[in-house]
């Protein structure tokens, strides 16, 4: 079985999106319902962690830039991570 996925996943299907800059009120709602009952701190602690990360590598670090790598996180490299250990287990 090959499992994989790639840093920036979801921008494979926002390519072609026509999408407003994402202010930073409108970036903390959004992840924030990516984790409910996630409080304040924690939505702001994951927000600052993944722009850090990206910045410490040279990678644009905008408020897009950070929705897409969590919404990338979530669907795609956790779910392959899920797979690959399970898989592993069996």
């Amino acid at each position: 079985m090959l499992i994989g996925t790639n840093r920036d996943e979801v921008k494979l299907f926002t390519a072609m999106q026509q999408r407003a800059p994402l202010d930073d009120v409108g970036l903390e709602r959004a992840v924030a319902g990516m984790f409910p009952g996630a409080g304040t701190e924690a939505v702001r602690a994951a927000i600052g962690a993944v722009r850090e990360s990206r910045r410490r590598r040279g990678l644009p670090a905008e408020n897009l830039d950070i929705l897409d790598a969590l919404w990338s996180e979530g669907m795609f490299r956790a779910n392959a991570q899920r797979l690959a250990l399970a898989q592993r287990a069996a």
